[in-house]
């Protein structure tokens, strides 16, 4: 079905580091995930690029657990 959103896991090589990923949307692309584990195993949800263990992101607003 042309269109339709689909949920997606697994390691995406869209993604620069290659982690993890879930996604929801049209294709599996780094602007669909919806959470990541990198391969050093930081967590990232609503963003691809988690610096630091645990990372939140929504509308522009962060949130994160450096302990």
């Amino acid at each position: 079905m042309t269109g339709s959103n689909y949920w997606f896991t697994g390691i995406n090589q869209n993604i620069g580091n290659g982690g993890y990923s879930i996604a929801y949307g049209t294709g599996f692309t780094s602007d669909k995930t919806k959470l990541i584990i990198t391969p050093s195993g930081n967590v990232g949800i609503g963003t691809t690029g988690p610096s630091e263990r645990f990372v939140v992101k929504d509308a522009g607003d962060s949130w994160s657990d450096a302990h």
